[in-house]
């Protein structure tokens, strides 16, 4: 039996370590432990951890307007080589427990062999979300041809999911827009069905953006009705005087697809109770959001001029859904004077221009998009960050957005 073999039957045998009482963390702490005596050949363990924080990194550094993660390499002494040194009795308890379960939001990946074959031992214990058990423990197994570098990413992911579900299920959707791997999409609604299941009913702002993210996946997949549907099903999960960005990013998804799907009117409807004098997103919005964690962040300058932007803008579509130029154009010009990198409202010009024939100015605003999608990142919670609506001609059709600076 190897060494982390044996950790992980140990693991099982003290899985019950009572916990001691920690108040809620701001952040996730992240312990590597990797196989020795070459049990997994061509793996060193710099290479297993490098791969680790290759693809934490990745997760913390999505645009979110909700997600604030703070993930972060443990530099506590308890690898797997303290357990060893404690082989015995009393003091491997104690190093287990040190190592597992002491830590809030700790994540401890274990990459060991059963048989021949490499599989990945997913540990730890989650503080954020008390519906939930507060210690987790799982096993991932190498499916048939995968590599192991992308069974370890996938443990990853699962591991961080059972702390911030809605990081691990944004960071899957953004990834199945990149790649065009819809077995990102496929993962991210596994994590948002564990959740509907486990967390009880009623009213839940987890549940909220989680089925945000269900509409965004089914907007991608090119299934708008469904999409719609996932939206709504978010504003009504969402907590009563929830007046925060879920609530404004559910009626800019919303208002999105009902100008899709042929409503223009109710769309136009919905923006402007969000822009006007005492709306969320009025001249003088102030927004905060809370965290996975509890805490209360209060949104940017710069990520409240992007909600505001994004709802111009989309009332400029609505308007031209109904062929009026001069609004839609005057709505274009609003959400280009709060944010000049919106590639949608520069879109949204250009589809103006056409339609008074003059395609000189539609290529070279079309021509612009092209350029700033090195530089534009837009927040993943919005459907703009996917798609632009076109109304080019009378049928509104959603163009994808592929930004090169992800």
């Amino acid at each position: 039996m190897d060494l982390v073999t044996l950790f992980y039957t140990f693991l099982l045998a003290f899985g019950g370590v009572a916990l001691d009482t920690y108040e809620n963390p701001k952040s996730m702490v992240v312990q590597v432990v990797a196989p020795g005596g070459g049990t997994v050949p061509s793996l060193t363990p710099a290479f297993i951890e490098a791969v680790v924080t290759n693809e934490l990194d990745q997760m913390s550094s999505l645009r979110s307007l909700i997600a604030r993660p703070h993930i972060r390499p443990s530099n506590d002494k308890t690898s797997i080589q303290t357990i060893a040194d404690a082989l015995g009795g009393e003091a491997l308890t104690t190093a287990l427990s040190g190592a597992l379960f002491r830590t809030p939001n700790n994540l401890k990946i274990a990459l060991f062999t059963e048989g021949n074959k490499p599989a990945v031992l997913v540990a730890g214990n989650q503080r954020s979300i008390p519906a939930l058990n507060a210690q987790f423990e799982a096993v991932m197994r190498q499916e048939a041809d995968e590599p192991v570098v992308n069974l370890i990413k996938r443990s990853v992911i699962d591991g961080a999911a059972q702390i911030d579900p809605y990081l691990a299920a944004m960071y899957l959707m953004s990834e199945a827009h990149r790649t065009g791997n819809d077995g990102y999409a496929a993962h991210a609604l596994d994590i948002f069905n564990r959740m509907a299941t486990a967390l009880p009913p009623g009213r839940s702002a987890l549940l909220a953006r989680l089925h945000n993210v269900e509409g965004l996946i089914h907007m991608n997949r090119g299934d708008l009705t469904a999409a719609y549907a996932a939206f709504l099903r978010g504003l009504d999960r969402l907590p009563a005087g929830d007046y925060g960005p879920t609530l404004c990013i559910l009626n800019l998804n919303i208002a999105f697809t009902e100008i899709a799907l042929g409503h223009p009117d109710k769309a136009d409807e919905r923006l402007n109770l969000l822009l006007d004098q005492g709306g969320w997103l009025g001249p003088r919005a102030v927004l905060s959001t809370v965290t996975t964690e509890g805490a209360a962040v209060q949104l940017s300058d710069e990520e409240v001029r992007f909600l505001r932007s994004t709802a111009f803008m989309l009332r400029g579509s609505a308007a031209l859904a109904r062929d009026d130029g001069a609004t839609s154009e005057y709505m274009a010009r609003e959400a280009l004077a709060i944010d000049p990198t919106r590639l949608t409202a520069i879109g949204l010009l250009a589809d103006i221009a056409t339609r008074r024939g003059d395609s000189a100015t539609a290529t070279r605003l079309n021509e612009s998009i092209r350029d700033l999608q090195f530089s534009s990142r837009p927040y993943k919670e919005t459907a703009n960050a996917y798609a632009r609506l076109s109304l080019a001609d009378a049928t509104v059709k959603i163009v994808p957005i592929h930004y090169i600076a992800q």
